[in-house]
């Protein structure tokens, strides 16, 4: 059996953003990771700092993506938390992969019937 590949996937959910001035600052994201026919999902929410106030261009709020948005919210957690993130999640899809614990019994429930006489 080959060994599968996870790929993990950044998404912005939600932006939350000064009216007056478009500068947003909190951002729901998740992270979505996919090996095989499994798939693991993290969801969180960071707030972005705001921008200096001179020598700074702001974008139009108009005018972000979500590509934008993500690089801002990996900046915002870091390289270490962003690993973390990425870890678990391979974590969660490794332990559905193979399980180390199980439910059930080793007799059918319909083959034994239990008598309270």
């Amino acid at each position: 059996m080959s060994e599968s590949t996870t790929v993990f996937k950044w998404a912005i959910n939600n932006l939350e953003r000064h009216i007056d001035t478009g500068i947003i600052f909190a951002v729901d994201f998740s992270v979505h990771a996919t090996a095989d026919s499994i798939v693991e999902t993290k969801y969180d929410f960071i707030n972005i700092k705001a921008p200096p106030a001179e020598g700074y261009t702001v974008i139009p709020y108009a005018e972000v993506t979500e590509n934008q948005c993500i690089s801002w919210v990996q900046a915002a957690l870091g390289d270490e938390q962003v690993q973390i993130i990425l870890d678990g999640l391979q974590k969660r899809i490794d332990h559905k992969k193979a399980p180390p614990t199980a439910w059930g019994m080793p007799w059918s429930v319909a083959d034994e019937s239990i008598s309270t006489q």
